[in-house]
């Protein structure tokens, strides 16, 4: 008869085992539920087209130098530090440290804006809307760039077609460089109901 080995207080050795590639099942299997899920979204919306790629959102150092919402020059540095982690393609670190600039400093808007971004290229986009509706509250608006679009395609993902279209909208009759953007799906869109009349 096989002795089996315990770990005083916990379960058996082999218990635990058992349990952490249980575990490590849900957790791979919940994220490729979600990503296949979002592809099944965008698949079945056709508002982006089979050529689209999430842009990365246009980012001045000068300004976030600069901006007197900032709180504090730690608060600053963490920042900084998430967009060059983010420059380079690294959203979960940049999202790490926008989630601590953002816990420190809820009002300081231009974290709010790219964390939306951030957790929209990640994959969610029901935070990413929050995020960004908040950011547009607090009145930011990205150099170069157009948080009515980020808003607006954030909506759109998350089902809520009518705020998005009505969003991206608002960003094709401004003049940011996502305006042509933003004409390019709401034509498509249109040109998709005229199809299915």
């Amino acid at each position: 008869m096989a002795i089996q080995r315990t770990v005083p207080g916990l379960f058996s050795v082999r218990g635990t085992v058992i349990l952490a590639a249980a575990f490590g099942i849900i957790v791979v299997g919940s994220a490729y539920l979600k990503v296949r899920h979002l592809r099944r979204v965008a698949e079945d919306v056709q508002w982006l087209g089979a050529d689209f790629e999430l842009p990365r959102a246009a980012f001045s150092r000068e300004a976030a130098e600069s901006d007197p919402a900032c709180p504090d020059e730690e608060n600053r540095r963490i920042f900084l530090g998430a967009m060059a982690d983010y420059a380079h393609g690294r959203d979960a670190a940049a999202q790490r440290q926008l989630l601590r600039s953002v816990s420190a400093a809820p009002d300081w808007p231009m974290p709010r804006f790219y964390l939306g971004v951030v957790r929209l290229a990640l994959g969610f986009p029901v935070s990413a809307a929050e995020d960004l509706r908040r950011a547009r509250e607090l009145r930011f608006e990205p150099d170069g760039d157009s948080s009515a679009w980020w808003l607006g395609v954030a909506e759109l993902y998350c089902g809520r077609t009518e705020a998005g279209l009505a969003l991206l909208e608002q960003a094709a009759a401004a003049s940011s460089a996502r305006a042509d953007e933003a004409r390019r799906i709401l034509d498509r869109l249109e040109h998709e109901s005229k199809e299915t009349e």
